[in-house]
């Protein structure tokens, strides 16, 4: 458990590194209504071997770091994400984390309930119960105690709806919490990683 939290610990921040990297050297071009469009984000996912979904998740979390920077319809980094990326892992870690449990979003949804598709880092689809059905979520988890764990994210929904009925939330919305604990490292193995906190 430790060592798996720990490279998950690494593969988070190394990820938000290279995003950060990429960026420096080549901003990617921005919608005219804001935000990242899937066609860059695919381009960016190639680049760095990364799939769509965690560009996603990436591009939110730097946002909200305030890393991000927008001018004339490209978008790159701040000087603050360079001084970010320079700092040893270990410092870098626990503030990607914090910024992840107070995302207004579930950044790894792609699309609306239209089917649209949903630009990265600048959009206005905004679920309200995402910050708190995260804490909703990973403390069903927690509550298992150390010796259980989830291993199937599908019966997620059913444990939710058990141990906390009035937290109402759509499958989309509780996949997209578990993926994203995982891109984390909040979640490592469907454990909660011990010093994480919910």
């Amino acid at each position: 458990m430790r060592s798996g939290a720990a490279a998950a610990a690494a593969d988070a921040t190394a990820s938000l590194a290279a995003l950060i990297d990429r960026l420096g050297r080549s901003p990617a071009a921005g919608l005219k209504a804001g935000g990242i469009g899937s066609r860059e984000l695919v381009k960016i996912g190639k680049a760095l071997g990364l799939d769509e979904t965690r560009v996603r998740i990436d591009l939110e979390l730097l946002n909200h770091l305030g890393f991000l920077t927008t001018a004339d319809g490209r978008v790159g980094i701040t000087r603050a994400a360079a001084g970010w990326r320079a700092a040893e892992p270990a410092h870098r870690y626990p503030e990607l984390v914090a910024v992840w449990w107070t995302l207004p979003i579930h950044p790894s949804i792609g699309r609306d309930a239209e089917d649209k598709v949903i630009p990265a880092a600048d959009r206005g689809y905004r679920p309200g119960s995402a910050r708190l059905l995260r804490i909703a979520v990973l403390t069903v988890i927690d509550e298992l105690g150390p010796d259980r764990f989830v291993e199937d994210p599908a019966t997620l929904p059913g444990l939710l709806r058990w141990h906390r009925p009035l937290q109402y939330a759509d499958e989309a919305s509780i996949a997209a919490v578990w993926l994203e604990a995982h891109s984390v490292g909040v979640l490592v193995g469907g454990r909660v990683r011990q010093w994480a906190g919910v």
